[in-house]
């Protein structure tokens, strides 16, 4: 279990977003930061940067541990230097490579909700799929680079509703199904009817596909920020893929619907951390200025 996990599973009616800061002293810059994330992306307040160029994020299949970690689910990739690595090049991560590290999906409640994190002029997609990255660099490891400049890359990848799920997508969804509920290790492998109420915790997932998880554009925005986890430490580059990736509402549904394993037996909710202030920082986008009105910026998001 991730250890912000265990002071928050402690609080579970309190410890929301907006009380990180208070809880723990070492995330107090949940509270205190300057450069938090997420952010609102304001199509008229983009500039372009011509020196950042295309992202590469290597095709490879990896193997990996899916969690319902009572929050959100989360991909944790095997490390194993026997296993094969995604790394992440390119952009605004130039002149370094990042590992992919972790995969985290953001939604929001069957009643409508929504949950993306990142909006884009004001508004809220139905999900986010985030991919999270460390320097290899300059790092060590990924707790090593948790804190240290140029330590973190994400990429935000918007879940928009459409007729047929992502390929890649779906098998997480298909997957989830393994981990009803929040625990401890199984070993179970995407057997869900074998597995009992106790077990539905983790699952191992094999040949996972992370570049299926992008969508068909080079185009994105970048801009310096946080984790939007506790302690939403500031070393983190973010990339939001200017086009969504689809989802069905069934499938949204059955991420909406884990439940807890705990004393409240309470369903398992999204925790979205709130818009931070994106006015001390420069938002910046890698396409013409032509692209960067209001009306033409993000086709594939805004409405």
């Amino acid at each position: 279990m991730l250890p912000w996990l265990m002071t928050a599973c402690i609080y579970p009616c309190v410890v929301g977003p907006d009380f990180w800061g208070l809880v723990n002293r070492d995330w107090r810059m949940c509270t205190a930061g300057q450069m938090q994330s997420p952010v609102n992306i304001d199509p008229a307040q983009l500039l372009f940067d011509p020196h950042l160029g295309q992202i590469s994020i290597d095709d490879a299949h990896v193997e990996g541990t899916f969690e319902n970690i009572g929050q959100l689910p989360i991909i944790t990739i095997n490390a194993s230097l026997s296993k094969t690595s995604i790394n992440i090049t390119g952009g605004p991560a130039l002149p370094y490579r990042y590992r992919l590290h972790q995969i985290s999906i953001h939604f929001g409640h069957p009643d409508g909700e929504r949950g993306s994190e990142h909006t884009v002029d004001r508004i809220r997609f139905p999900a986010e799929v985030q991919l999270l990255a460390y320097n290899i660099d300059l790092y060590t490891n990924y707790s090593q680079a948790l804190t240290q400049p140029r330590g973190l890359l994400a990429i935000a990848v918007i879940v928009d509703i459409g007729p047929i799920t992502e390929v890649a997508l779906r098998r997480l969804t298909v997957a989830s199904q393994s981990i009803t509920y929040k625990g401890t290790i199984t070993n179970a492998i995407l057997n869900v009817n074998c597995l009992t109420k106790s077990e539905r915790m983790r699952t191992a997932l094999r040949q996972l596909h992370p570049a299926g998880l992008m969508p068909r554009t080079k185009h994105y925005v970048t801009y310096e920020g946080s984790l939007t986890i506790p302690g939403c430490h500031e070393t983190v580059t973010w990339i939001i893929m200017n086009n969504p990736i689809y989802i069905t509402r069934e499938d949204v549904r059955i991420f909406a619907f884990f439940e807890l394993l705990s004393i409240l037996k309470e369903w398992m909710k999204s925790s979205r951390k709130l818009l931070a202030h994106a006015s001390l920082r420069t938002l910046f986008l890698d396409w013409g200025p032509l692209y960067a009105s209001k009306s033409l910026w993000c086709i594939g998001l805004s409405r």
